[in-house]
């Protein structure tokens, strides 16, 4: 799945920076902000790969592939496929020692902005 901007994605966005400017101190330094639909968010964070950001939030440092693999009772190449997800997300990065979690991540719904011209409103309440 590619991540695509739309007008709804967008206008979740900028519902998302009005809440930010009202009380900064409430949400987190640094994210990753996804407006998401209900399927994408469910293509998107699989149960394996939620799994994955658990374990690497638990860990302080790096962790290699092998390490995932044998915590999550998976293949390495399954591993992977997650992993090269996330990072596309900018969620995980990986050094040379292995991955973890860079990022919150900032989940929005998308919403749909219904804007009426003051005169159509009038003409349907009248």
């Amino acid at each position: 799945m590619i991540y695509k901007m739309t007008d709804n994605k967008w206008n979740s966005i900028k519902w998302f920076f009005d809440r930010l400017w009202e009380n900064p101190d409430s949400f987190p330094d640094r994210g990753v902000l996804l407006a998401l639909s209900e399927k994408d968010r469910k293509e998107l964070f699989t149960s394996s790969r939620v799994a994955l950001l658990r374990i690497l939030l638990k860990h302080k440092s790096s962790i290699s592939l092998s390490k995932l693999a044998e915590l999550l009772q998976c293949s390495s190449d399954a591993i992977m496929q997650d992993i090269e997800v996330l990072e596309h997300l900018f969620l995980i990065k990986k050094d040379e020692k292995g991955y973890w979690k860079d990022n919150e991540a900032i989940l929005l719904p998308e919403i749909e902005l219904i804007i009426k011209r003051l005169e159509d409103s009038m003409l349907t309440t009248a």
